[in-house]
């Protein structure tokens, strides 16, 4: 099982490239536990979500080579992005990177048609690791 992923996120016409890594197991039962209630009372904040998964991910250069910034925040991403909809699909590529866990899991295996039909993006573009 790979721990990072290199993607690319198509923005305004311009490639940034990013390396996306898994959850810790405390992390991830911490947003399980945030993503159940939040889908309960029907109250999904996007901006909360993207807190919590930007923080997995590095910004790498124009070559998609190296690191030039661990751990975005949402913050961070005014001065990367220019479409507000490109950080979305960072982060709906930040959950799809998760899906590696479900598929481990036979309890959840379910979920991965579920999962997929939520979360497939058109702009982004998967990089070699």
């Amino acid at each position: 099982m790979e721990n990072t992923k290199k993607i690319c996120i198509n923005d305004m016409g311009n490639k940034l490239y990013f390396k996306l890594h898994l959850f810790d197991v405390e992390r991830g039962l911490d947003l399980a536990d945030k993503l159940a209630g939040n889908l309960i009372a029907k109250n999904i904040k996007i901006r909360e979500l993207l807190g919590e998964l930007l923080p997995l991910v590095d910004m790498l250069d124009a070559k998609g080579d190296k690191v030039v910034k661990e751990g975005l925040s949402v913050s961070d991403c005014n001065s990367i992005f220019q479409n507000p909809l490109a950080v979305i699909e960072l982060g709906a590529e930040v959950l799809k990177f998760q899906q590696v866990f479900i598929q481990n899991s036979a309890l959840f295996q379910p979920l991965m048609k579920t999962l997929g039909n939520i979360w497939n993006t058109k702009t982004s573009e998967l990089a070699t690791a």
